[in-house]
């Protein structure tokens, strides 16, 4: 199935959402219970996974939102009649067990290994294979080291930034002073030029590049 016709299939379903219908009855096959959930809950572009998987540690609030395919971001309603009611109940009790434990915070994969362990998702598993699946594949946080910070233990972000510096330093680029954007021009931007040298393990996609990228050069236009 092409990304187009699985957009075209989501955006009906939340569209039925919207008018307070069933939004999994006479699906495409190809379409899972979870892709419909995760658009309903969070409109057709479904949670922010770039966004979120910047985070070298989440809250257990962030957690157990993300655990259930609910965007913590997400503005209560969104203008859907989607009834997330039973989804709110499970991550409740999900949250109580995490008080009662007096976990606060951790990494992605350590509340995989935590949720796994007590089985979170008892009472709605219908986010659970997804959920596992993107925190499997995110990269491990590591300290990276740099001469004019020395050791430290940095976030996703403040990685991504340092590898941004870094390829800029090696096309002898200020990186506090860049050069004007060429965006419309037809021309190789820096943006490609970047991309040709960065070391891309810092990003889990060329998408996430471009989303760093753009953070980047934005206060410095």
């Amino acid at each position: 199935m092409t990304n187009d016709k699985k957009r075209h299939i989501l955006t009906i379903s939340t569209m039925k959402a919207q008018r307070g219908q069933d939004p999994f009855r006479n699906c495409d096959d190809d379409i899972t219970a979870c892709d419909i959930h995760e658009a309903c809950a969070n409109g057709t572009k479904g949670i922010d996974w770039d966004y979120w998987g910047n985070f070298q540690n989440w809250s257990a609030s962030v957690a157990t939102s993300l655990m259930f395919g609910v965007d913590p971001d997400r503005e209560v309603g969104n203008n859907l009649n989607y009834d997330l009611s039973k989804f709110e109940l499970a991550r409740k009790k999900v949250l109580a067990l995490c008080s009662d434990q007096s976990i606060e915070k951790q990494s992605p994969a350590e509340w995989l290994n935590w949720a796994q362990k007590f089985d979170a998702w008892r009472h709605h598993p219908i986010y659970k294979d997804k959920f596992t699946q993107i925190i499997s594949q995110l990269p491990e946080p590591r300290p990276e080291t740099d001469d004019s910070l020395g050791d430290l233990a940095l976030s996703r972000g403040q990685q991504q930034e340092l590898a941004i510096r870094k390829a800029l330093i090696k096309l002898k680029i200020d990186a506090d002073n860049l050069p004007p954007s060429e965006a419309g021009t037809g021309k190789s931007g820096l943006r490609s030029k970047v991309a040709g040298v960065i070391d891309m393990q810092y990003f889990q996609s060329t998408e996430s590049f471009k989303k760093a990228w753009g953070k980047f050069r934005s206060p410095r236009q």
